[in-house]
């Protein structure tokens, strides 16, 4: 696919297109969040992997936990002090 076919595939003008993804490739430009996630899905890529992921809080790495299990099928089972993951 090229740069212009991807440009226009994420909703960006012909006219514009191959320019926007070439500022982003090459790093002078940043895409918005919602704009990053369209060229991800036209890209049928899942960069969640690669997304940073804040954790203040025994609440927050739950909450990355319970989302691992319903994305990922991870499995947590508790030991007698601890918890593990179970693949």
């Amino acid at each position: 696919m090229s740069q212009k076919e991807l440009g226009i595939k994420s909703g960006f003008s012909a006219a514009t297109a191959d320019v926007r993804i070439r500022q982003y490739k090459s790093h002078k430009m940043i895409p918005k969040e919602t704009k990053s996630n369209e060229i991800d899905t036209t890209l049928e890529l899942d960069v969640s992997p690669l997304k940073d992921h804040d954790i203040y809080s025994n609440l927050d790495l739950m909450q990355i936990l319970f989302k691992s299990e319903e994305n990922h099928g991870l499995l947590m089972e508790k030991e007698t002090n601890r918890y593990v993951s179970v693949i």
